[in-house]
């Protein structure tokens, strides 16, 4: 069993090496048909695609040049037909694998940087009015219904993603070049057909350095095979009249097919694993449950067997040891499959010491090549989608991650204003995405996390930036608050066309981000680059500005839509805290003065800290007083260390550098001396009821906020409940015509990702009320 997991995780280990090696492998043999044509030019051996010297040629080795060849002569041509029972042969052998090996159309998109076609990624996109939608609009639905840009990954149907659906554009295609070969007796699609193209270019290309002779035909190649390939971007699936001939011809393959060894498969250890089927750029699936026509479509190009995380799929002649080997490892039972999973990129968290007296990241971002590995462990299962209240593409993304395409991937979650780059960091994924993992079933989840992180700033590295829309009226907004949901908002709305103005009272945008989550975990200068991006995209901010009074009237007169999104900032203390004058600080004051890691270390240092509370705000207090030099810092909570609202992450750092919880307790009473200066606290255990007194002078109250009622909106008809939170539809309105509401406003106290989501929802819904 060990030697099996050895062998395992050693071949886990270079996974994405392996899978670029066979992408490469399939280029270096479409660019060596390239090469032999230019090598046959040179010393005049007639090498390469014949189909690029003429007509006669076509009909030799080109099947759909032999048809139309034939029609447009309307006789029978002997030697093409010799040529078309060879070619036919070659398919009913290998099935399509010119497609997949020889074809220079897919070369030629990889060397561009475009993304592989994948027809499955298309059908999944819906319009915002679809039961699939998640609350926070799913993918397809954030780049405005534009199925081509962003692709819905739980939007799809199993038939769209198994490839059950194939298009006929191809064979409505061939249909009509042969028929125009007859009617024009003339072989219309060899002008434009993307192969002939690339060797006809590389001719003329040839004849104009060998023999300078300047020809409007290397504009004529090279305008066409631009259409094709950049304007026609679903060429090979929608358009393509030869690989609909290689499909009808290959009805008949039945060799040389990938083989699957089930009870390798992750799915025989009750993991929904859809790697296969993902990575086929046909969407077949290689398990079974397609039909002949869409088996047909193989082109061979073992892109399955490279993605498949336990080596159970295998062509002839390829891999044949490491799916016995996987084999034989699974027949112990279903359970050891899971041996043969990739193990999980561990954290890179700095030294302990190291950082107990720094404010610098904890975690350590993951490298390009530790990204590949750890989203090459994606299942493509889909579970995380619908687990993340922003309904990212997550699969699509760990697909483009695990290619090396770093920033591809990175762009597909910040063009959707998910803000992968803070989420990323701050999200406590393992009860969202990473939760939902179904790898986690079987042994450690994927890393969603860090990968997201990875790709994000990958992307902005390379200056991804915010790309608007041209809208179909002009319309201001403004969005008050400068939070999670106020930026999400703005930066949805700026892409939408609209002209947003982002109103805060304090001198700083961020809200918590800013002021409320240390710098060890968010550091600043991913904050500024947020705003930066929106900055540059023509969002202004007004700072230091108050909403109410006269400010609500200028607002709400100069904008077509407000959306207020001015959080919970009200701190919870315990009412025998006014009993004492100093030493009580709510946990959101000592942050905003503390957390960036520039605040008067001489208040804790040497002294006893006491956070009270436990969930991740506590824990952020915590090591927030570690970092300033506390003697030693206490959690007191009413909960099990097991059982806390906080993150087990950070519980786990928090444990490393030293934080002592004290569960099961809660404060009663305060101690302080005759100047009202707090001496300790009284703590009850809720279990026990059992009091014991603890000594300290600064106690940190992180019991969580409230809202603050805003009384010059609810004169304007704003509704509030009892909580002071503004009460909304599904889509953020609240009674007010020209009013939006959304984030901690609404929700109370919640995770930034769901004030994200809050604030890309209303976005959407006030870009639809305007008209945009």
């Amino acid at each position: 069993m060990k030697r099996n997991e050895t062998s395992a995780r050693g071949a886990s280990k270079h996974a994405p090496v392996k899978n670029a090696g066979s992408r490469r492998l399939r280029s270096l043999t479409a660019a060596a048909f390239i090469v032999m044509t230019g090598i046959g030019l040179a010393w005049h051996t007639g090498w390469g695609t014949l189909s690029s010297f003429g007509i006669g040629s076509i009909a030799e080795v080109c099947p759909l040049g032999v048809l139309e060849a034939m029609l447009a002569d309307r006789t029978f041509l002997p030697q093409a037909f010799f040529g078309l029972l060879v070619v036919a042969a070659v398919v009913v052998l290998f099935g399509r694998i010119f497609c997949g090996w020889v074809c220079p159309v897919p070369l030629l998109r990889r060397i561009t940087g475009m993304k592989d076609e994948r027809p499955a990624e298309k059908a999944g996109a819906c319009s915002s009015k679809t039961a699939a939608c998640t609350p926070s609009a799913c993918a397809s639905c954030i780049s405005g219904g534009k199925g081509d840009e962003v692709a819905s990954t739980d939007g799809r149907t199993d038939a769209d993603r198994a490839g059950r659906n194939p298009g006929t554009g191809p064979f409505w295609v061939l249909g009509g070049a042969l028929a125009s070969s007859a009617v024009f007796g003339f072989p219309v699609f060899c002008l434009i057909c993307p192969v002939g193209l690339t060797f006809a270019l590389v001719i003329a290309l040839w004849r104009l350095f060998e023999f300078n002779e300047p020809s409007l035909s290397i504009v004529f190649f090279a305008g066409f095979l631009i259409l094709e390939l950049f304007v026609l971007r679903r060429w090979c699936h929608a358009f393509c009249p030869l690989g609909a001939v290689m499909t009808i011809l290959a009805r008949l393959n039945r060799t040389f097919r990938p083989a699957v060894k089930l009870e390798a498969c992750a799915a025989s250890a009750g993991i929904d694993c859809r790697v296969c089927r993902d990575a086929c750029p046909e969407g077949l699936d290689p398990r079974g449950g397609n039909t002949p026509w869409t088996d047909a479509r193989c082109t061979k190009c073992r892109a399955c067997a490279d993605a498949c995380p336990t080596h159970a799929i295998h062509f002839p002649a390829f891999e044949r040891k490491a799916a016995a080997r996987a084999a034989s490892s699974a027949g112990e039972g279903a359970v050891a499959v899971k041996v043969l999973l990739p193990p999980r990129v561990p954290e890179k968290a700095i030294p302990v010491e190291a950082r107990r007296t720094t404010f610098a990241e904890t975690v350590e971002g993951l490298s390009l090549r530790e990204a590949m590995q750890e989203a090459s462990r994606c299942l493509r299962c889909g579970e995380c989608v619908a687990a993340c209240p922003l309904g990212n593409p997550i699969p699509d993304m760990m697909a483009l991650m695990a290619e090396g395409r770093a920033a591809e991937a990175g762009r597909l979650l910040v063009r959707s204003g998910a803000a992968p780059d803070i989420c990323g960091r701050i999200c406590p994924q393992e009860r969202l995405c990473e939760g939902a993992c179904s790898l986690g079933r079987s042994g450690a989840p994927v890393a969603i996390g860090a990968v997201e992180r990875a790709a994000a700033d990958a992307a902005l590295a390379r200056g991804a930036h915010l790309e608007r829309r041209r809208p179909n009226r002009k319309a201001s907004v403004a969005v008050v608050g400068a939070g999670p949901a106020g930026l999400a908002c703005a930066d949805m709305l700026a892409r939408l066309g609209a002209t947003v103005t982002v109103i805060d009272a304090h001198e700083e945008a961020g809200g918590l981000l800013a002021h409320g989550i240390p710098a060890f975990k968010l550091d600043g200068n991913v904050l500024e680059k947020r705003l930066s991006v929106l900055g540059k995209a023509g969002v202004a901010f007004r700072l230091g500005t108050r909403f109410d009074g006269r400010i609500v009237d200028e607002v709400l007169a100069r904008h077509d839509a407000v959306f207020v999104a001015t959080g919970a900032g009200r701190a919870v203390m315990p009412s025998f805290a006014a009993e004492v004058r100093t030493g009580f600080v709510d946990a959101l004051a000592f942050l905003k003065e503390n957390a960036s890691g520039s605040g008067n270390k001489s208040t804790l240092a040497g002294q006893r800290a006491v956070v009270l509370g436990g969930g991740d705000t506590a824990l952020d207090c915590a090591r927030t007083a570690v970092r300033l030099g506390a003697s030693e810092t206490i959690v007191a909570c009413r909960r099990g260390t097991e059982e806390l609202r906080a993150s087990r992450r950070e519980v786990r750092h928090a444990l490393e550098e030293g934080v002592v919880f004290m569960p099961h307790v809660t404060p009663v009473a305060a101690e302080a001396d005759a100047d009202g200066v707090l001496t300790g606290l009284v703590l009850e255990n809720v279990e026990t009821g059992e009091r014991l007194s603890i000594g300290t002078t600064t106690a940190v109250v992180a019991f969580g906020q409230r809202c603050v009622r805003l009384e010059r909106l609810a004169a304007e008809g704003v509704v509030y409940d009892e909580s002071d939170r503004i009460l909304v539809d599904a889509e953020g309105r609240t009674g007010v015509p020209k009013i939006w509401a959304g984030g901690d406003a609404v929700r109370g106290p919640a995770l930034a990702v769901e004030a994200v989501a809050d604030g890309r929802r209303v976005a959407f819904s006030i870009a639809e009320t305007l008209g945009l």
